[in-house]
């Protein structure tokens, strides 16, 4: 199951630790400790390359990756320390999810991954919403991934050099990333899910679709999946259907202004389903319809080559009545033709609008007149 992993925090007393010595006082003025990537010595840098689908190709990515900075972030503390009688989520999360992302030694990774989706939108000539889609996809391609010994979230360096993560992991990369280019991100704390998704926001008069009234529309990390789907449900069947947590990442102020397009492929979506539910009994129905008429006219032919040598006047007297059953026949079969066409392509449709989650507007073109 796609999960968001425990936090452990150290809870300290400073009222005990007081009673002690008022001199120890300085040692808690800094009350909260949160995860850091410690000193380390750089030089040796790694090409990560990583493929993946973008609109109607592949692209590839090759990034430096200085491997002294992952050792140092692979090994560094992703616990909290908080020296408080008493912590609420609130307090903590905030800090606690963004220290991952605005580690010092991080942005040289953010600007070299960056350099190179700048070099790809300038080539596809992308608009703001296809770039994001850019930044998502390639965060999305990665596939998922949960160490149940290292439980704790991973540091973005760390995700990029191992090329996987689980949910918080792909989704602090994909903020990190967003928010440098000036996009309105948050990180979602979905508590009862146990998961973490990323959101973009909207624009105020699409605000009626973000997720919950968040102001930011739902983006699944894990896998392939459109901005904004209003149906979230993980691999695993779970459902996202509570409030989030949002962590706001930046103070980057760009909205994504493709809903419309994601409502219409959502409609064509949705009356995929319709037509695939609604036809398969019909389907069936006239499938045992013909299953019928086979039989009858094997029947009725054995008959009518027994009456052909011995009853000319039966014989002919059962011509029409065959004729009219092949007719029927024949019409049965070209209704249930018309039927499995509509059907079959109702799948092949759902199908492609659902494996194609990283070319969204050439997806809205193949659907946009689709049950009109």
């Amino acid at each position: 199951m796609t999960r968001v992993r425990p936090v452990i925090i150290a809870t300290v007393l400073i009222a005990a630790m007081l009673a002690l010595s008022a001199g120890c006082a300085d040692l808690f003025d800094d009350a909260e400790i949160y995860p850091k990537i410690e000193t380390y010595d750089t030089g040796e840098y790694v090409p990560v390359s990583y493929s993946f689908n973008f609109q109607d190709r592949i692209v590839k990515l090759t990034v430096p990756v200085d491997k002294a900075v992952y050792n140092a972030a692979y090994d560094a503390d992703k616990q909290a320390y908080l020296y408080q009688e008493t912590i609420s989520d609130d307090t903590w999360t905030d800090p606690y999810y963004r220290s991952f992302i605005d580690d010092e030694s991080l942005p040289p990774l953010y600007d070299a991954i960056l350099t190179e989706m700048r070099k790809i939108k300038s080539e596809l000539s992308l608009d703001a919403d296809s770039y994001a889609e850019l930044i998502i996809a390639y965060v999305q391609s990665m596939p998922y991934y949960t160490n149940e010994v290292r439980s704790e979230p991973k540091f973005p360096i760390e995700t990029v050099y191992e090329g996987k993560g689980d949910c918080d992991d792909k989704s602090l990369l994909a903020a990190a990333l967003l928010s440098r280019e000036g996009y309105d991100v948050a990180l979602l704390l979905f508590d009862d899910e146990s998961h973490m998704a990323l959101g973009i926001g909207l624009p105020p008069e699409k605000s009626h679709l973000s997720y919950a009234d968040t102001g930011y529309a739902y983006v699944e990390t894990t896998i392939g999946h459109y901005v904004g789907w209003p149906d979230i449900t993980l691999d695993d069947d779970t459902e996202i259907t509570s409030v989030p947590h949002l962590t706001k990442i930046g103070n980057g102020t760009l909205a994504y202004g493709s809903m419309n397009e994601i409502e219409s492929i959502y409609a064509a979506y949705k009356k995929c389903d319709a037509v695939t539910e609604s036809l398969l009994p019909r389907i069936e129905a006239k499938e045992n319809e013909l299953d019928g008429l086979e039989s009858r006219l094997k029947s009725m032919e054995a008959t009518a080559r027994r009456l052909k040598s011995q009853n000319v006047a039966e014989y002919n007297r059962l011509v029409p009545e065959y004729n009219a059953l092949v007719n029927r026949y024949n019409a049965v079969s070209t209704e249930l033709d018309g039927y499995i066409s509509r059907y079959n392509y109702a799948v092949e449709l759902s199908e492609y609008i659902a494996n194609h989650t990283y070319d969204r507007h050439r997806v809205y073109e193949t659907v946009r007149n689709y049950g009109k």
